[in-house]
C-alpha cells in the first residue's frame, strides 16, 4: 500500500499541521508514504498535478487547521477540484487531521462530518478523522514536551500494519472534548493576568490593530 500525506495549511512546511503529520508518519517505512504541501500546487496553479499525483497513491490523508471554524481556502479549492474529477480518485482510502487552536476539539466535529459525507460523494472509502484541539504552537514545541506526538505516532505505526484508525488513541488525542466548568474557570482567571493575552496583543502590535481591538465596527 502507498499512502500520501497532504499538508493543507497555509504556512506549509513551518505549520502545526505539518508537524501534527510528522509525527503522524514518524514510524511509519520511508518507502511508504509522502508528504505533500498544498501551499506549493496552489502557489503554482498547479491542483490539476496534485491530482494526478493522488490517483497513484491508494491511502490520502488530507490535513489542515480550522480557520473560522472552517478549512483554509486552499482545502476547499482542493475539494472542488477532486469533486469535478471524482471519477479517477474513487475506491481510494481517504483520512484527514483536523487541528484548530480551541482547546475543546469539538469545534472541529462538524467539518470531521462534513470530511466523512465528501468522502463517500467522491466514491472513496473513509478511514476517518484524527481530531485535535489546542494545537496553536505544536510547531514550537519540542517534541520531549509534546504530550500527543507519541499517541500520534502509534496512530500512524497501526495505519500502516492495518490500514485504519485506533478509536481508542483517537478519542485520547481528542482530549478535552469539551471543557469543564473547573476548566472554563481556569481559563478566566489566566485572561486576567499579564500574560494570558501576550501573544494575541502581541499580534494585534504587530498589525497595528491594538488600539481598536475594542471596536464594534457593525455597531454603527
Amino acid at each position: 500500500m502507498s499512502f500520501l500525506a497532504i499538508n493543507g495549511s497555509p504556512r506549509g512546511k513551518v505549520s502545526n499541521t505539518h508537524q501534527l503529520i510528522t509525527y503522524f508518519t514518524k514510524a511509519m517505512s520511508p518507502s511508504f508514504y509522502k508528504i505533500a504541501h498544498l501551499k506549493e500546487f496552489y502557489n503554482k496553479n498547479q491542483y490539476d498535478a496534485l491530482i494526478e499525483e493522488m490517483k497513484t497513491y491508494e491511502s490520502i490523508l488530507i490535513g489542515f487547521p480550522l480557520y473560522a471554524d472552517w478549512t483554509p481556502g486552499y482545502v476547499k479549492e482542493l475539494f472542488e477540484k477532486m469533486g469535478e474529477r471524482r471519477a479517477e480518485l474513487a475506491g481510494k482510502k481517504y483520512l484527514y487531521l483536523i487541528q484548530c487552536g480551541f482547546p475543546e476539539s469539538h469545534h472541529c466535529r462538524y467539518v470531521a462530518r462534513y470530511c466523512a459525507r465528501f468522502t463517500d460523494r467522491i466514491g472513496g472509502v473513509s478511514i476517518g478523522s484524527i481530531v485535535r484541539g489546542n494545537s496553536e504552537g505544536a510547531r514550537l514545541i519540542p517534541e520531549t514536551f509534546f504530550k500527543d506526538s507519541k499517541i500520534l505516532g502509534e496512530l500512524g505505526r497501526i495505519f500502516e500494519t492495518e490500514t485504519r484508525l485506533d478509536q481508542g488513541l483517537l478519542e485520547a488525542i481528542a482530549k478535552p472534548e469539551k471543557l469543564t466548568k473547573s476548566g472554563l474557570t481556569r481559563i478566566a482567571l489566566m485572561q486576567k493576568l499579564p500574560l494570558g493575552n501576550g501573544y494575541w496583543n502581541s499580534q494585534l502590535k504587530k498589525n497595528g490593530a491594538f488600539e481598536k481591538r475594542f471596536d464594534k465596527p457593525y455597531e454603527e
